[in-house]
């Protein structure tokens, strides 16, 4: 249940202050580290608000305290930790507010002085839905986040309670911490290795068994994942105890949870040699079956997969990591299937990956490739329609081959696709780097809904992206210049009307310039600038016509004492602000604390990270930020 924002400072403080007492009580056997991050964040009008938008207004003008506290104790072979986390919201958006906002923009910029019955039916038909949106929204939460204990030795590791998990390279399983993008998932249960040795061979066996674990919280719009005992048979009951719950009010009185906990199992079994290694890996995820009450949510439904009453994963690799003396070989072929209860029949889905690394002094050719077909990632059991900013929640991440912050993979890009990257590395001299990255893709799911991905040109993408740069170093490495210019050229077979009546091939094309400068001063003084500047014409789903988006960012660092930076960011798409300004500040404490500052806006729209996207609001405002190790 939500918690006053006393009580949580309270326990927070509690919880730390008893794990410091332990540690200073038996410093020689335990050792203990205590880390915690506190940010205050202050939201204004971030410029986005939309004619009966209700939510361009929900996230407007509301602050939030978000605190962190990780302790990790250790003694000898054992090892604990727990993370609580915890948001405080001071201010947030009324319905009634944002209802009378969107009465005046109906009414041109004014409240009408007299209201007509035609303004009193829009009024209470945009506070009911400014009601349902926040209903989920703004609520004060101290839960633990994670929690575990393991035991580690030479031969064996078994861990109880979080842990993170990814097998071969992410085809079958993948649940790690990434950052603040892709969030924080874990799983919440058990897991084991063991590890022995016969003759030249090594040999791993790996079991696990849990259920997903992302973070509850996304502070970027105050909303929260709620559980409660309608999705929780079981075990779940205890792996859940203290999560966050859905909260009725007068607009939701009876909320449903948005998050029904995934149940997964799996194993891996590894075996390797001086100049082989083999990998075989398997994952079975199963949803939770609905009790038929009425406060159950069935299936929370939204695609194929996340749709699945279970989802059977299954690879197999191989690793060759010395092939003769130059070259490395990395490859791994996987097998998914599905089960629905409505009847939905999708034939095996497979997926071929590989990775070819040949050094050739001067020059470094690394190679990936892909072919995959209906294969999806293990997404999670979220209600999407209440919580959509979790809806990148996933237990698998299929290698996308494109770098890690490409945006352009769209809708179902990966999971219908054959193609793959080239980058040729030229060491001019021991300062003086030069590169070429070449792409070329097929995709069948992109521009069309394509689940049973069928491969037939009416479905076809054609994508070619072809990069050129350079990176240069100098004052003994503290200085460093890296640049690229690209292009990407995305088209069809087939002929795509727009919404302004254009025919045209061509689905989605950039022009684009990235570069990170980096200029050492002396006397601990560096200045960096870096920017992304891209030329992007999107036929579907975007713009009618081409439009600028970029950033450029300016740093100044003393080290080790901390930095200054200001930053501008631009975006011609008329959906958004054309212009934002910002800065920030930050200074370390030590190696392991600091304390930073941002003041001003930031472009919102569509961010990745290794194939993982989400829409973010812009933001305008303050945000504080101390993290503390001790």
């Amino acid at each position: 249940m939500p918690v006053s924002p006393l009580r949580s400072c309270r326990v927070l403080l509690a919880v730390t202050s008893c794990f410091v007492s332990a540690s200073a009580g038996a410093q020689d056997e335990w050792s203990a580290e205590v880390s915690t991050s506190s940010t205050l964040t202050v939201r204004g009008d971030n410029r986005n608000t939309r004619p009966s938008g209700v939510a361009s207004l929900a996230d407007d003008d509301f602050s939030v305290a978000h605190n962190r506290i990780d302790t990790q104790l250790a003694r000898g072979e054992w090892r604990a930790g727990l993370q609580l986390d915890g948001a405080w919201y001071p201010s947030s958006p009324s319905p009634e507010r944002i209802a009378l906002e969107l009465l005046q923009i109906e009414n041109g910029g004014q409240l009408p002085a007299n209201y007509s019955d035609a303004d009193a039916t829009y009024f209470l038909q945009q506070y009911q839905r400014a009601g349902d949106e926040t209903s989920n929204r703004f609520r004060n939460w101290v839960y633990p986040a994670k929690y575990y204990a393991r035991y580690s030795s030479r031969h064996f590791d078994v861990r109880a309670g979080d842990f993170y998990a990814q097998f071969g390279r992410g085809l079958v399983l993948s649940v790690r911490k990434r950052d603040a993008l892709a969030g924080d998932t874990s799983l919440r249960g058990l897991k084991s290795t063991g590890r022995f040795r016969a003759g030249d061979w090594r040999f791993a066996l790996t079991g696990l068994a849990g259920s997903g674990n992302p973070l509850r919280i996304d502070t970027a719009s105050g909303r929260h994942l709620g559980t409660d005992s309608s999705v929780t048979p079981g075990w779940l009951t205890l792996t859940e105890a203290g999560m966050p719950q859905p909260v009725g009010n007068e607009f939701v009185p009876r909320p449903q949870a948005s998050y029904a906990p995934d149940q997964l199992i799996g194993a891996q079994a590894e075996a390797g040699a001086k100049n082989l290694r083999l990998g075989l890996h398997g994952v079975r995820l199963v949803r939770f079956r609905c009790d038929g009450s009425d406060d159950c949510t069935d299936s929370f439904g939204g695609s194929i997969a996340r749709a699945a009453r279970s989802i059977n994963n299954g690879s197999v690799s191989v690793d060759l990591p010395h092939v003769g003396e130059r070259t490395s070989l990395y490859g791994e072929f996987a097998v998914q299937s599905m089960a629905h209860d409505n009847g939905v029949s999708l034939e095996t889905g497979h997926a071929a990956y590989l990775s070819a690394n040949i050094d050739l002094d001067p020059v470094n050719i690394d190679i990936e490739a892909k072919s995959y077909r209906r294969f999806y990632p293990l997404r999670a059991n979220i209600d999407t329609g209440q919580a959509r900013e979790f809806i990148g929640v996933q237990y698998s991440t299929p290698p996308t081959t494109e770098p890690v912050w490409n945006d352009t993979q769209f809708e179902s890009f990966n999971t219908c696709v054959t193609g793959g990257r080239a980058r040729i590395d030229v060491s001019l001299s021991r300062k003086v780097l030069s590169f070429l990255r070449l792409a070329r893709y097929n995709t069948w799911a992109e521009t069309v809904a394509n689940e049973s991905c069928i491969t037939v040109d009416e479905n076809l993408n054609r994508v070619w992206d072809i990069a050129v740069g350079s990176e240069v170093t100098s004052d003994k490495g503290r200085s460093r210049q890296v640049g690229r210019i690209g292009t990407r050229l995305d088209y069809t077979d087939r002929q795509m009307e727009t919404a302004d009546g254009y025919v045209s091939q061509l689905s989605y094309t950039e022009v684009y310039v990235r570069y990170d400068f980096v200029r050492w001063l002396g006397r601990g003084f560096s200045l960096q600038t870096q920017g992304w500047h891209r030329r992007r014409h999107q036929r579907l789903g975007g713009p009618a016509e081409p439009w600028m988006q970029g950033f450029t960012q300016t740093a100044l660092t003393l080290a080790p004492y901390g930095t200054v930076a200001i930053g501008i960011e631009y975006d011609q798409n008329p959906q958004f602000p054309d212009r934002y300004y910002n800065a920030s500040l930050r200074y370390n404490l030590d190696s392991a604390s600091s304390l930073s500052l941002f003041v001003g806006q930031r472009q919102g729209g569509l961010r990745c990270i290794a194939g993982i996207c989400r829409v973010f609001p812009p933001f305008e405002g303050v945000r504080l930020n101390a993290s503390l190790r001790f």
